[in-house]
């Protein structure tokens, strides 16, 4: 049993995110794990570009691997307080979805313009953003839903105003 499969299913049963059979739980999970990283929580796990924004494909593997058996092996184990507040954060985060997203698809906006800002600098400004998004295959974000996501991550100081 890897200790790295009980870290990320102990963060997403804080996140309830206890199921992960859906591509929309999966996103979440994706999304989740790279969002806490930017909060100092270093899993080690590496993200590239993929259709839903930043993915791991070793997180994939692990988050898909999590059963009764690693629920059951965790019982033992506890996160440290370290990680409380980033789990906050991204509680927090996840309450404030504008209209018309769910959880996941909200986190895959945000994840995605601090990839596309950091990452792939190809979106350094905030004027660059929107037709990045567009760009990479994401034309179902509203104007209103990226300017909110944009915000956030401003008003965390993960994203520098531009």
């Amino acid at each position: 049993m890897e200790l790295n499969s009980v870290a990320v299913y102990l963060i997403l049963a804080r996140l309830d995110c206890q199921e992960v059979a859906s591509l929309a739980d999966r996103i979440f999970a994706q999304k989740a794990i790279y969002l806490l990283q930017l909060f100092g929580i270093d899993l080690r796990y590496r993200f590239c570009w993929y259709l839903h924004g930043p993915y791991s494909k070793s997180l994939d593997s692990v988050v898909r691997s999590i059963d009764a058996e690693v629920e059951r092996f965790a019982g033992g184990f506890s996160l440290t307080p370290e990680v409380e507040p980033a789990l906050e954060v991204i509680r927090n985060l996840v309450t404030i979805a504008p209209s018309g997203l769910d959880r996941s698809r909200w986190l895959e906006l945000v994840a995605s313009i601090h990839y596309l800002k950091h990452i792939s600098v190809s979106a350094a400004a905030r004027a660059d953003v929107e037709p990045e998004l567009r760009r990479a295959g994401k034309p179902n974000f509203a104007s209103d839903q990226i300017e909110c996501a944009w915000q956030w991550l401003v008003s965390c100081h993960v994203s520098s105003v531009g």
